[in-house]
């Protein structure tokens, strides 16, 4: 026996079948009241509905005949780049930086599939910023690892920027990892001189040096004298005009009895030093102790005399009255 449906069902069946056509029909009327919605919520601050809102004139315009929607879509389009950017911005300003950096992303995306070059390199700076100051954040947190991995991210948005090489050395220094902080100070310091950017030139030049100068003073306190005088010439190459790298390449040649070289660097420290005569007082001291060593007895004993200030004043008086005995060298 056939089974029968009712007739009232049927027409049931069919009249929920044709219902989504007619209740999701959209006019360019709902277009409009879309944008102006989505005006609104912009200029109260609301980015992200705002956005959404953009996307559904977008969305509605689209299904349009006639090309009737391709002007508000267009200005939707346009708006949209804008209000992505404000958004990121606000979370930058909020302190949210790693928010931030990937709302700036999505930004240069937005940006780029709307054809606006405007909002896409003003995006790609915010996401440089962001990046950079969320790794100076952890870099003064002592968050050494972190702040590698953020300045490392920098530097895939801008390799040009010679103060995250900088800061990277920075982190690098932190962690002990010497050798790899110098790479990055030399690479800032091609960068900032190629930019003419003094302040960074100077801060990686000074931080190289620095470097050396510790491991030079660590090889010499273990007596590996050769080693010292490595990292010592090493640091000369960064601040040639530095005193103080001169003197104590002095200091380690007297330590492995290479007078001559010792001679010619505390007379070139000499040069440079332009302080008074305690400043000068160490430097005239190792000349001595060289000049000394050399048999050169009479400018040993001016050597001393200059000596004889601050903290070498009775080493240098030792040596003229007990060793020397300058009283009696002419």
């Amino acid at each position: 026996m056939r089974r029968i449906f009712p007739v009232l069902g049927v027409l049931a069946l069919l009249m929920v079948s044709a219902t989504p056509n007619v209740i999701y029909a959209q006019t360019y009327e709902d277009a409009v009241n879309a944008y102006n919605q989505g005006d609104e919520l912009a200029r109260t601050g609301k980015h992200r509905d705002a956005i959404a809102a953009f996307e559904r004139v977008i969305n509605i315009a689209s299904r349009l005949s006639d090309g009737q929607g391709t002007e508000i879509a267009k200005r939707a389009q346009d708006y949209i780049p804008q209000l992505h950017f404000a958004y990121s911005v606000g979370l930058a300003r909020e302190g949210k930086m790693l928010e931030a950096a990937t709302a700036f992303e999505k930004t240069i995306a937005e940006s780029r599939k709307y054809n606006n070059t405007n909002f896409a390199q003003r995006a790609q700076q915010g996401l440089l910023q962001a990046y950079y100051t969320a790794g100076n954040q952890a870099l003064q947190a002592k968050d050494h690892e972190r702040a590698i991995e953020l300045y490392d991210k920098t530097i895939s948005v801008q390799p040009t920027f010679a103060q995250a090489y900088y800061n990277k050395g920075l982190a690098l220094r932190g962690l002990a990892r010497g050798e790899e902080a110098l790479v990055q100070f030399d690479r800032a310091i091609q960068l900032a001189g190629a930019a003419k950017n003094n302040q960074i030139l100077d801060a990686a030049t000074n931080a190289a040096r620095n470097y050396l100068l510790s491991s030079a003073a660590i090889m010499k306190e273990a007596k590996k004298y050769p080693e010292a005088v490595a990292f010592l010439k090493q640091a000369i190459e960064y601040k040639d005009e530095d005193p103080e790298l001169h003197y104590r390449l002095a200091e380690v040649y007297n330590l492995q009895a290479e007078f001559d070289k010792a001679i010619e660097s505390a007379n070139r420290a000499l040069v440079l030093e332009k302080g008074g005569p305690v400043d000068r007082a160490r430097i005239w001291f190792e000349l001595a102790n060289a000049l000394k060593f050399k048999g050169n007895f009479s400018a040993s004993c001016d050597a001393y005399r200059n000596a004889s200030f601050g903290d070498f004043r009775a080493n240098a008086e030792h040596a003229m009255t007990h060793e020397l005995k300058c009283a009696t060298i002419r």
